[in-house]
């Protein structure tokens, strides 16, 4: 079911995510610290991967407009560093295209996150409501 949150419900939806998954992956710890530390670890970096590319997938339009601005950028900093060979590069597009870029990012991974609960809660519902 598509739903329409805004982006604090979502974060907070991915959140519980990653909360749930840091708790499936506790009794690790019991075994060996460095163990449970390397598969939380292991099992974040994977989720939150995971998540990227299906919040990437969902946001197709906003992600296109960011790889244009980004390219653009690039291409103007090119030509400052082509019409004036002491400044190499212009720091403050630089900036402002990496900002964008880490901002789509985290975006990507809270929309992935709520997407997942979301399918997680519609699976719950479902088989609760079969009895």
């Amino acid at each position: 079911m598509q739903r329409n949150d805004n982006i604090t419900e979502k974060a907070t939806k991915t959140a519980l995510l990653l909360g749930a998954i840091n708790l499936f992956t506790a009794p690790a710890y019991n075994v060996n610290t460095s163990l449970g530390l390397l598969i939380s670890i292991v099992a974040n970096a994977f989720s939150i991967f995971k998540f990227h590319e299906i919040g990437k997938e969902r946001r197709a339009g906003s992600n296109a407009l960011i790889t244009i601005h980004s390219t653009a950028s690039s291409y103007v900093s090119s030509l400052f560093s082509f019409f004036n060979p002491k400044n190499k590069t212009s720091p403050s597009l630089e900036k402002e295209a990496n900002k964008q870029e880490m901002d789509n990012a985290g975006r990507n991974v809270i929309n992935g996150g709520a997407a997942v609960a979301d399918k997680i809660t519609d699976y719950i519902n479902v088989m609760t409501s079969r009895r």
